[in-house]
């Protein structure tokens, strides 16, 4: 990697973050944060959930990097955000690629549909945008805190 390129992922907390959103209006909020708070180098946006599948199945064959952390929002056009949870773990453990699940939804069901699936962790969208920003900065600190170690897949029989 070139110096320059080294110095700008330098100043940013994590160097790659993936998100799945349907919502161009929750995608340009996602992004304003992550550039505004320095969050992420590269930011890679998702809108459904095939395309999460063909994604998943580019991280697994490594052709692509793998981000540090993905958000992943429950309703989608073409399914549940569950379902793309579930299939990263099936490629993924919790440590190699956490999950988080960033939804407006409150239901207990679905939260409980979200850790079953593997998710890290359940974050509520908030309305007022400088909760929304410190609910993914958050975040963000938390993965750049306890990244680190080996890249494993995700164990048999998941």
């Amino acid at each position: 990697m070139p110096a320059a390129d080294r110095r700008a992922e330098a100043k940013h907390l994590l160097p790659r973050l993936a998100y799945v959103e349907d919502s161009d209006h929750d995608a340009l909020m996602f992004e304003t944060v992550v550039e505004r708070r320095d969050l992420a180098a590269e930011v890679v946006r998702v809108a459904s959930v095939a395309a999460a599948e063909r994604f998943a199945a580019d991280l697994a064959s490594g052709d692509a990097p793998l981000p540090a952390l993905v958000f992943v929002d429950i309703d989608l056009p073409d399914g549940s955000g569950h379902s793309v949870v579930a299939g990263l773990r099936r490629r993924f453990d919790e440590a190699t690629l956490p999950v988080v699940v960033f939804s407006g939804s409150d239901d207990p069901g679905d939260i409980d549909r979200a850790y079953d699936a593997g998710a890290n962790c359940y974050l509520i969208k908030p309305l007022a945008f400088g909760e929304y920003a410190r609910r993914v900065a958050g975040a963000c600190r938390f993965a750049a805190a306890t990244a680190g170690g080996e890249r494993r897949p995700a164990p048999e029989g998941r």
